[in-house]
Parts: C-alpha cells; sequence; structure tokens
C-alpha cells in the first residue's frame, strides 16, 4: 500500500538521527587524537550514509511496483509526476535517481547527466579525475556523489514529496490505504 512510503523518510530519519549522534562523537574523539581508527570510523559513516540513501530509493521504487502495480516503477513514476503537472518534482527525481545510480554503478549515462547538471544540484558530484570533493575531510570515500546524512535527509523529503503528489493524484483510494 502507498501509505507504507511513509515508512521511507521515517527509517531514513531515524538512522540519519543515530549517525549524527555517532558522528558527533566520533568527531569529538578525532579532535583529541588522530587516531586511524577514528578516521577510519568517519569514513565508515560516509559509507553507511551512502549505503541507506542507495536503499531509501531502492526501497522506494520496490513499494511504487507493489502498491501502484508499475512493473517499471520510475519510468511510470516520471510519466505520472509529468502528466500531473509536477514537471519540477520529476526533475529532481530524476537527478537523485541518476546519483544513485552513480553511487552505485559509477562512471556512465548518469554520471553524465549529473556533470552536466552540476550547478542546478544541491548535492555534490566529481569528476572521474577530481581526487576530492572536499580536500581535507577525512570522512570522505571514493564515491562520485558526496553521499551524507544531508543527503540521505534530502532524499527522505523527496520521497515524501513525491508521496505527496501521487496521493493527490491517485484516484483509487483502495491503493491510498
Amino acid at each position: 500500500m502507498l501509505h507504507d512510503i511513509d515508512l521511507v523518510s521515517l527509517a531514513a530519519d531515524f538512522t540519519v538521527a543515530g549517525q549524527e549522534y555517532a558522528e558527533a562523537q566520533n568527531l569529538a574523539a578525532l579532535n583529541r587524537s588522530g587516531a586511524t581508527r577514528f578516521v577510519t570510523s568517519a569514513r565508515m559513516m560516509t559509507m553507511r550514509a551512502t549505503i541507506v540513501a542507495t536503499g531509501t530509493i531502492s526501497v522506494f521504487e520496490a513499494l511504487l511496483q507493489q502498491s501502484l502495480g508499475w512493473k517499471n516503477a520510475f519510468l511510470a513514476l516520471d510519466s505520472h509526476l509529468r502528466k500531473h503537472g509536477f514537471d519540477d518534482l520529476a526533475e529532481r527525481f530524476l537527478d537523485y535517481r541518476a546519483a544513485i545510480n552513480v553511487l552505485k554503478h559509477g562512471t556512465g549515462k548518469s554520471h553524465q547527466r549529473l556533470i552536466a547538471r552540476r550547478a542546478q544540484l544541491d548535492f555534490p558530484v566529481r569528476e572521474l579525475d577530481q581526487p576530492f570533493h572536499d580536500e581535507g575531510d577525512v570522512s570522505e570515500i571514493s564515491t562520485l556523489v558526496r553521499a551524507d546524512v544531508e543527503f540521505v535527509r534530502k532524499c527522505a523529503r523527496l520521497v515524501e514529496e513525491i508521496a505527496t503528489a501521487l496521493r493527490r493524484t491517485i484516484e483509487n483510494p483502495e491503493v491510498l490505504s
């Protein structure tokens, strides 16, 4: 059912809250000592955010397939949003979908899309030959899209916005309950 989509953002927010606490604790320890274990912990937490962001969008796709019967959920979602005048929302989702594809697969069409739209994005993306998003940030990992807790939060908010749009435009009340 479509109401399960609400759980996606709740779960992401819950995970982010725990991660922010852990990051603050680790940063305090890192400020006292530059020990390898604290650097590794910082990098691991960035990897965790990457995994949570990827999972957030992947589970959202599965729920769309199950709730709405959309075989190719993301293409159907794009078409549905645009049909109902949510072009900006559809475009932002394409950006995040591309970002998740880049996190999963690296370079390719999705990465090229993001590089071309870099000025319009609300998250960092880097070229393959660019060594860092933020040089000196010990938490950075070697992904082409910077997926941190803020990125996870933005994924969750986007899912919420899309769920709201779907509730306004889906005519079958059975799906909405």
